[in-house]
C-alpha cells in the first residue's frame, strides 16, 4: 500500500509537541512496517494544503493519506485519516487570536473528510462529538507514547 504522509510540522523551526509526535511515529513506522510504502511531504510553502500537497498526492496515486498536522489537503483523491490533537482554539479564543478561526475552519474540513480520526486523549474525543458532530465510530482514542 502507498501511504502519503503529511509530515510538515518536521519543518518548523519551533519544534513542537506535534513534531515530536510526528517524528517518533515515523521512526516507529519504519522500524516494524515493511510492507508498506510510505511517501513523506515536509516542505510547506505558500499553498500547501490548497496546491502544492493536492498536487502530490494526485500524482504519486496514493492508496491512503494521513494528516499529521490535523489537517487535509483541500483536494483528497483517496482515504485518509488524521489526527487531531486538541480543540484548544475553540474554549481559549482569546489565546488565538485570528489563528484560532483559521485553526477551526482547517480542523472542521478534516475530520469532515477524513474517513477515521485519532486523537490522543479521551477528552479530545468528546470535543470532536460534542462541538463538530463528529460520530463516535469515526474517532480512535490511541495513548501517544513516552
Amino acid at each position: 500500500m502507498k501511504i502519503g504522509v503529511d509530515a510538515g510540522s518536521l519543518s518548523e523551526s519551533q519544534k513542537t509537541g506535534v513534531s515530536r509526535i510526528s517524528l517518533n511515529l515515523l521512526k516507529q513506522l519504519r522500524q516494524i512496517d515493511k510492507t508498506n510504502q510510505y511517501l513523506i511531504f515536509d516542505k510547506p510553502r505558500r499553498g500547501w494544503r490548497y496546491f502544492w500537497l493536492p498536487l502530490l498526492v494526485y500524482f504519486n496515486k496514493l492508496d491512503v493519506f494521513l494528516g499529521l498536522n490535523q489537517a487535509l489537503p483541500v483536494f483528497l483523491p483517496c482515504p485518509s485519516v488524521v489526527v487531531v490533537y486538541d480543540l484548544a482554539f475553540e474554549y481559549f479564543p482569546e489565546s488565538f487570536s485570528d489563528h484560532g478561526r483559521r485553526l477551526r475552519r482547517i480542523t472542521l474540513h478534516a475530520v469532515q473528510k477524513s474517513g477515521k480520526i485519532i486523537v490522543l486523549s479521551q477528552s479530545t474525543k468528546k470535543d470532536l462529538i460534542k462541538l463538530y458532530k463528529v460520530p463516535s465510530r469515526k474517532i480512535t482514542f490511541v495513548c501517544a507514547g513516552v
